[in-house]
């Protein structure tokens, strides 16, 4: 089922080629639409007009440390789409945002502070309406106060308005 999340997704695409951008779509080999068929289909259905020969649909090798470094910059924007208070990748862009649905890993536990270092590449992480903002500042204030504790930097929280809603199929 396609929704906010994705639409959001797509919208941040249109944004950066309307800003005269390529964009690379890096999509998880375990992810439902992977290829440009299904991402065409997915932007055709939310009605998200992108120029697909400006798009790059790119599946991550299944090595979980295949990505770079944070430190070896590729992208001038980095947007991440995800479930968890702590984002699985530390942003890969000069300026990184965390699109957070909902934290479902509510019940996990971050002790690893090389782990919740991840949440402090990112400048931003952003809600789609006040209820996840308030769940993921719920479960996720154990880890966002550690990297206050430990000087590294904390992300600004925003909920984006208006909000993006799912488009009802046609």
């Amino acid at each position: 089922v396609t929704g906010g999340g994705e639409r959001y997704l797509l919208t941040a695409v249109l944004v950066m080629q309307k800003l005269g951008h390529f964009v690379d779509i890096i999509v998880l080999p375990s992810n439902v639409c992977k290829e440009d068929k299904c991402l065409r289909d997915l932007g055709a259905k939310l009605r998200v007009p992108l120029d697909w020969k400006r798009v790059q649909v790119r599946v991550l090798p299944k090595r979980r440390n295949f990505l770079l470094d944070p430190w070896q910059v590729a992208y001038k924007l980095f947007f991440l789409l995800g479930n968890e208070r702590i984002p699985h990748y530390a942003g890969l862009g000069f300026f990184n945002i965390y699109m957070n649905q909902f934290p479902f890993d509510a019940k996990g536990t971050y002790d690893r502070l090389d782990k919740i270092r991840r949440l402090s590449t990112y400048e931003a992480v952003v809600f789609n309406s006040e209820y996840s903002l308030g769940w993921w500042e719920t479960y996720a204030a154990g880890e966002y106060q550690k990297l206050v504790v430990a000087g590294l930097p904390t992300p600004a929280r925003h909920v984006i308005y208006p909000s993006v809603h799912p488009v009802a199929p046609r």
